[in-house]
């Protein structure tokens, strides 16, 4: 009766599981129209075997070489180190070149004036130094060195993070190869207790409660053997 009322609490927890995953798959996809999720794919079989992988240092190499986020941050820390290069040029005396043309009637650079359009121009040059400007280009140039360290640091630290992430994930498949494996031999082992177990069973050899138990171990090792093909796929 204890096994039987446990039963019922396990069928019961995994059709509100089922309930709850749909509800999930649903929002995530925005679906709108109700209908039924069925698993597309037979749990059941053993997955094809896997390819070796490259070595982690590769894989870290592959992924953050498509991280736009790298990318941004290694323009970000060119464009501040070029803008140090432009506020350090207020140490010198800046030449400025200055140029002008005049189109009018009357226009104002001949004499006499006369009743029509003249066309004039200029040209010069401008050479002028703020000796206040370097204290203040000084500044904003250790300014503008800071937040190009800073984002450097930053690409530092997403990097690292990176090749952890690389890192976990690439065990994790191995953990997962791993556990199929050891599921595989589970459940084969669970399968012949079962067996041996209903033999005894047909000749009075062996009770139901032991059979019982024999089929429970045998339904538990399906399940772990389905979760680590399942893991596998994700992970994979």
């Amino acid at each position: 009766e204890a096994q039987i009322a446990s039963s019922e609490l396990l069928v019961q927890r995994a059709q509100s599981l089922v309930t709850l995953t749909g509800e999930s798959i649903r929002t995530a996809m925005h679906e709108t129209t109700p209908r039924e999720f069925s698993i597309g794919e037979d749990l059941r079989a053993v997955p094809a075997s896997a390819q070796a992988s490259p070595p982690i240092d590769t894989l870290v190499a592959e992924a953050l070489n498509k991280r736009l986020e790298i990318r941004a941050l290694d323009e970000t820390a060119w464009s501040l180190k070029e803008h140090a290069k432009v506020v350090r040029a207020g140490y010198l005396p800046r030449l400025d070149a200055l140029g002008e043309v005049t189109y009018a009637n009357p226009n104002q650079r001949i004499f006499p004036p006369a009743d029509k359009f003249d066309a004039t121009w200029s040209a010069g040059l401008q050479l002028s130094w703020t000796l206040n400007d370097i204290a203040v280009a000084a500044a904003a140039g250790k300014q503008a060195d800071a937040r190009a360290a800073q984002v450097t640091a930053q690409k530092g630290a997403l990097m690292d993070a990176g090749r952890l992430e690389v890192t976990q994930a690439e065990l994790a498949r191995a953990d997962a190869e791993a556990a199929v494996a050891m599921t595989a031999r589970a459940l084969a082992a669970a399968e012949e207790s079962y067996r041996v177990r209903r033999e005894l069973y047909k000749n009075g050899r062996a009770t139901s409660i032991e059979l019982t138990d024999a089929e429970t171990e045998l339904t538990r090792a399906e399940l772990e053997a389905v979760n680590a093909r399942v893991d596998l796929r994700r992970v994979g």
